[in-house]
């Protein structure tokens, strides 16, 4: 598929929706190169994929979470219009997917049809996850492995390598620092237009 926000995608001729999938914080659009074998082939799949990652390394990140949501229901909405879709939202994707979803609403005119979120709380709630009294865009790298060693389940040989470390840290740093600066506007809202189904207790990253 020629497009930049896509990755690791399945396709069926047998689908009647598409579920768009938006990584956590410092998250890849790879984490769901495996759901099209355990997801129902009326189902088309759609993993998002960011910049500063994987083939698009060289491509800066926006600085805010509106300007995120906005390029890629830009950059998305010839399958966006195709045929009814969902969000899938984990961590940190959940609030570019509620942002997305409006920014499709205002412009297009279209919205998902449901919304699923995994650990996060609502856009309204604000709770920039912090380590050792720290926001996480202020650790230094090695307090940025406490914090990965105490959340996540990276092997030792990601630890050992540095450079490794130093790159997703770089990742990973500016994807919640557009969390952590991200303005809930309360005026703005979906309506009626899409179900939400929170799938996991709230953590906010």
């Amino acid at each position: 598929m020629d497009n930049k926000w896509i990755c690791h995608e399945r396709e069926s001729k047998y689908s009647d929706v598409s579920l768009f999938c938006l990584p956590c914080s410092g998250g890849t659009g790879a984490s769901y190169a495996n759901w099209k074998d355990c997801i129902s082939d009326r189902i088309d799949i759609y993993p998002i994929q960011y910049p500063m990652r994987e083939k698009r390394l060289r491509e800066p990140m926006p600085d805010t979470v509106l300007a995120l949501a906005r390029q890629i229901g830009d950059g998305c909405i010839d399958l966006l219009s195709e045929k009814e879709f969902a969000f899938w939202g984990h961590c940190g994707g959940a609030l570019i997917g509620y942002e997305l979803s409006l920014y499709l609403t205002e412009k297009y005119q279209i919205a998902p049809v449901a919304f699923y979120v995994a650990s996060s709380p609502a856009p309204s709630i604000s709770l920039p996850l912090r380590y050792q009294g720290k926001l996480v865009s202020d650790l230094d790298l090695e307090e940025f492995e406490g914090f990965l060693r105490k959340n996540m389940t990276f092997d030792e040989e990601f630890y050992s390598n540095k450079a490794v470390l130093q790159y997703y840290k770089k990742i990973t740093v500016k994807d919640f620092k557009l969390i952590e600066e991200y303005t809930y506007d309360k005026t703005s809202s979906l309506g009626h237009n899409a179900a939400y189904v929170f799938v996991a207790e709230p953590f906010a990253c």
